[in-house]
């Protein structure tokens, strides 16, 4: 006859047993999920995608722009003065006197374009009657009278500028003149620094008249240039500041 006390035992030994599996089952499978969610919480919160604009792509090289193609260097542009060394041409300094060489006023009006010509006078006219930094200076016709020569040069700082004297006959008593390299070109020639031309030097030049450019000037295109000797004025010039 089967004992109910031993059936008793037997049941309750086999539900304790299931029930030890089963929470050991549920506590292996909460163990084993605590490190996924553990590491998806740190990724979050190392890497915030939240879409507030902070995250930089920059470094991201799918996000990069195409790096822009090399632009090609632009080309020279065509200069606006012949080259030249620290001095004046050689050759350019005459010693004697050009031959036939008159008055700036005479000169402009038998002349045509093209034809040589020669001419006297002092450098001035303005108030920096020699370009800066080209062989280019205006001439002044010697019969045009300066500051120095009427007595005003104590109000008048600038005596080649001819400020006293009347406009219209000053434009009509000058001449621009060109030193040219080979190409036609203006020297890139400060004349200042060089400093054998010097405002109110009077000089003679000769060269070619070149054709008028529509601006009214009278320019030439020097071969030679001659330092006219015993020029009454040439010990007050020296003393002026230039």
């Amino acid at each position: 006859m089967t004992n109910p006390h031993a059936i008793a035992l037997t049941c309750a030994l086999t539900l304790l047993v299931a029930g030890c599996g089963e929470s050991s089952t549920t506590q292996s499978a909460q163990q084993g999920g605590a490190p996924s969610g553990s590491a998806a919480g740190g990724e979050g919160q190392g890497h915030d995608h939240s879409g507030d604009g902070a995250h930089d792509h920059s470094h991201d090289r799918e996000g990069e722009p195409a790096a822009p193609d090399t632009q090609p260097q632009a080309p020279a542009t065509e200069p606006a003065a012949s080259t030249a060394g620290d001095g004046l041409p050689e050759g350019l300094m005459l010693a004697r006197r050009p031959l036939g060489a008159v008055g700036v006023a005479t000169a402009r009006m038998g002349v045509r374009p093209g034809e040589p010509i020669s001419v006297i006078g002092r450098i001035g006219g303005s108030r920096s009657p020699i370009v800066s930094n080209r062989a280019v200076f205006t001439l002044v016709d010697p019969a045009m009278k300066c500051c120095l020569e009427t007595g005003d040069e104590d109000h008048c700082p600038r005596p080649w500028d001819y400020c006293c004297s009347d406009r219209a006959q000053l434009a009509a008593s000058m001449a621009t003149i060109e030193i040219c390299g080979p190409d036609g070109k203006p020297l890139a020639l400060s004349l200042e620094k060089e400093g054998t031309l010097r405002p109110l030097t009077l000089i003679a030049v000769n060269g070619i008249l070149e054709a008028p450019d529509g601006s009214g000037s009278f320019v030439i295109r020097a071969r030679g240039i001659y330092l006219m000797p015993n020029d009454p004025l040439a010990d007050r010039i020296k003393a002026l500041k230039q």
